[in-house]
């Protein structure tokens, strides 16, 4: 048809003669979920942790960990049983300071579900907070605090994993504790 119009000088150029381009971009990751025995030795790497409960959390809401630190009370929801996310945190090493943002991306900004073992995590959590003598007045409002009072810095959730020989034995555990993208029930 575009031919035609050009040949009877409708058109100059034929729009369509280039090849048309598909698939453009790269290819989407393969998410692969920790089978239930990872999960379990997951568990069980995360219970000699002083972070158990952070990490029992993130595998039950899918939580990243940015959200995880950048949690507050008030997010929580707790007739509905839901958290509604709206900031990610991390430590900045290179200024010594955290950052407190939004989330990476418009999805970050979305409710998420609190099955009845997350909300247990954060009551055996809160009554855990009792516990601290000082806490930071900054944080006084976050969920997840280090026995220091102030969040837990990003990079001790990798460590707790990288420097654990049954964590080793969970595969791509460092691919997993990199990103702590998990998913529910943890994708990797």
């Amino acid at each position: 048809m575009f031919s035609d119009a050009v040949e009877n000088d409708v058109i100059y150029k034929n729009p369509v003669t280039k090849g048309i381009k598909h698939n453009i971009g790269k290819e989407p990751k393969k998410v692969r979920a920790l089978t239930i025995d990872e999960q379990k030795k997951f568990l069980e790497v995360a219970e000699k942790s002083s972070n158990y409960n952070q990490f029992a959390f993130i595998l039950q809401t899918g939580l990243r960990t940015g959200e995880l630190i950048g949690l507050k009370w008030s997010d929580i929801n707790w007739e509905k049983c839901v958290i509604h996310m709206q900031r990610s945190m991390e430590y900045r090493y290179s200024v010594g300071e955290w950052r407190i943002g939004e989330p990476k991306s418009k999805s970050g900004y979305r409710d998420v579900p609190l099955i009845e073992e997350a909300v247990a995590i954060l009551k055996r959590h809160k009554e855990k907070l009792r516990e601290i003598k000082v806490i930071n007045m900054q944080f006084k409002e976050h969920v997840f605090l280090c026995r220091k009072g102030e969040p837990t810095k990003n990079s001790v959730y990798d460590t707790t994993l990288f420097n654990n020989e049954k964590a080793k034995e969970i595969q791509n555990i460092e691919k997993f504790s990199k990103s702590f993208k998990i998913g529910t029930r943890i994708g990797i």
